[in-house]
């Protein structure tokens, strides 16, 4: 079968049963018009957890053979999917991986829902800081000296956690990671959020080295974001060699997944899945690649006021996804010109700070829509060198700080116990109480336990949970 779960939902259709069964709307929307973006047929396919189509939390049938269609893609011995997104399937990973009173190596610039994965396991996070590029304010990559240096220095440490690569694209050395791992004992686990597309043309070079393809432990996707997939649709691969138990991850997933999992999700993923072993997909993945490396260059000659954020490759390898175009000014904040830029040219971001506007770039752009990203920088330009530039607020570059967490409480304690709300200026030198995370991309200013300090109060909300 090409997708699985697609043909067994169009075969259930053509049976027009009568449908006593949840959800209530027995096949046929009830609104009119539909709800934006749906059509009235979308609703047949919006099934539960009958017979034909499977179980999601056991799987036997039609989402069994589609997982290990996927898995036998991506290089791996196991694929679950997940619908609650890659934060369900990181928090699965996690909860197998680690116990309470763990002490688990995770780099700084981790995603919320990892922070979540801690406070559920009671593991206690040792925070590393990776790579950071202070001329554009970027997290980079966890570097295999980095990771000898935590192992010597804290030998007690169980694991790592890396995010691989980061919202921007920049890639850590996974495979050097994986080494240093397996001969010390210690797991890998990597949310590869923003890579689903590495592993799928593994011997190409033109993307990073996947996790998929070396020995760490666990690799979590965001189909969505890569693979076309509908919005909250996720992969958690277990690679060869892998430690974890694929019982035991089902489990953690049963756990942590809705028990009425939407088909039209489950199908988007299986169907998005089937795509990408064609033939188009493959050439439209080069096709991303190739124009993606001729913007950069093209933009690299024309622009002298803004720039594009291109990673100096020392190590010889494929470190930064191209199609994740940084983009910034030396001098203005990008939380201005990067919305004015999207109200006047209708050139829209998928994240702006003040440091730089970050454009994402899939396999659904063609052509036209990289053109018009580089004339929408050329206008831009010669509108802020004309008479009538927009006023713009100067951008101060010191001003991010890059120190590594003062952690006064564990995770789990913090978030238990007692607290109250105060006026982030009255917070400085307590312990915050809460997550404060700005997504995207979903980075921690704050975790529960960590103590509040000066340096944090231009990234706080006007009031913050803190400890008793």
């Amino acid at each position: 079968m090409k997708d699985p779960l697609t043909e067994v939902l169009q075969v259930t259709r053509a049976k027009a049963r009568l449908r006593f069964h949840v959800p209530g709307h027995a096949g046929r929307c009830l609104m009119s018009p539909p709800p934006i973006g749906l059509s009235s047929e979308a609703f047949y396919y919006d099934v539960s957890e009958i017979d034909d189509v499977d179980v999601l939390s056991e799987p036997t049938g039609c989402l069994a053979v589609s997982q290990a269609m996927a898995a036998s893609q991506f290089g791996v011995a196991h694929t679950f999917f997940s619908v609650n997104g890659a934060s369900a399937a990181l928090q699965a990973a996690m909860s197998v991986l680690l116990k309470p009173g763990d002490r688990v190596l995770v780099a700084r610039n981790a995603h919320r829902a990892v922070i979540s994965g801690l406070l559920m396991s009671g593991a206690e996070p040792v925070w590393v800081l990776p790579a950071y590029h202070p001329e554009v304010g970027l997290w980079g990559e966890l570097s295999a000296e980095t990771l000898m240096q935590a192992f010597h220095s804290q030998p007690d440490i169980c694991g790592v956690i890396v995010t691989s690569p980061t919202y921007e694209g920049i890639a850590s050395p996974v495979a050097d990671l994986a080494k240093i791992c397996k001969a010390s004992g210690r797991f890998l686990m990597v949310d590869e959020a923003h890579g689903s597309l590495f592993s799928l043309d593994d011997n190409e070079g033109l993307w990073p080295k996947s996790a998929c393809r070396v020995e760490a432990d666990a690799v979590i996707h965001a189909a969505h974001k890569g693979l076309g997939s509908l919005t909250q649709t996720g992969l958690l691969h277990l690679p060869h060699g892998s430690r974890l138990s694929p019982q035991r991850v089902q489990q953690a997933l049963n756990q942590l997944q809705s028990t009425s999992p939407s088909y039209l999700l489950l199908s988007s993923l299986d169907a998005a899945l089937a795509w990408h072993r064609s033939e188009p997909a493959c050439a439209a993945r080069k096709r991303l690649f190739e124009l993606a490396c001729q913007t950069r260059a093209v933009l690299a000659q024309v622009l002298t006021q803004f720039q594009v954020f291109t990673l100096p490759n020392h190590s010889g390898c494929i470190q930064q996804d191209v199609s994740r175009l940084y983009v910034s000014h030396p001098q203005l904040s990008a939380e201005q010109w990067g919305p004015w830029l999207e109200t006047t040219l209708g050139l829209a971001y998928e994240r702006v700070s003040p440091h730089g506007a970050l454009y994402a770039a899939g396999v659904g752009h063609m052509q036209a829509d990289w053109r018009g990203l580089i004339e929408a920088f050329k206008h831009a330009e010669a509108i802020l060198a004309s008479d009538v530039a927009p006023l713009f607020s100067a951008f101060d570059n010191a001003m991010t700080p890059v120190e590594p967490p003062d952690m006064a409480m564990s995770i789990r304690d913090a978030f238990f116990a007692d607290g109250c709300r105060l006026p982030k200026s009255q917070a400085v030198g307590r312990v915050s109480q809460e997550t404060i995370v700005h997504c995207p991309p979903g980075i921690a200013v704050l975790v529960p336990g960590e103590r509040v300090g000066e340096h944090h109060l231009p990234y706080l909300p006007p009031w913050v949970a803190v400890v008793l």
